[in-house]
């Protein structure tokens, strides 16, 4: 929930305080699109259960660790390792869905950045006549 309303609000600030040609009109665009596209795609994930998930790996080949003496009591029974594989189930999901939370917050920066300077540009033009 943060990333999805953190990174616009820091788009916003980055857009105030490094592009002096920004105006009111392309910080507040740029916010809302950033704002509504974040949330879009966070709560779209959470809504469809997107998980995506790697099958860990289930081999202990190329490990070293079995290649040396230890004095370590180990216990007798196998543990309970599947060497099954894991099947997800793959349906039709909207490929920004699959995205990690962790990338909200960038996105939602960039967003607001680049569509707030677009929209001063736009509105700059109209303004200065």
């Amino acid at each position: 929930l943060f990333g999805m309303l953190g990174g616009p609000l820091l788009g916003l600030f980055t857009l105030g305080m490094l592009f002096p040609w920004a105006n009111k009109w392309g910080a507040l665009i740029g916010h809302l699109t950033a704002l509504v596209i974040t949330l879009w795609i966070g709560l779209g994930s959470y809504i469809n259960k997107v998980v995506v998930t790697q099958p860990s790996a289930m081999t202990i080949e190329g490990c070293h660790m079995f290649n040396a003496t230890t004095t370590t009591t180990m216990p007798t029974t196998p543990p309970l390792v599947s060497t099954g594989s894991v099947i997800l189930d793959e349906k039709d999901d909207f490929p920004l869905y699959k995205m990690s939370y962790i990338w909200y917050t960038g996105l939602g920066m960039i967003l607001n950045i680049v569509v707030g300077l677009i929209v001063s540009l736009v509105t700059a033009c109209f303004f200065l006549k």
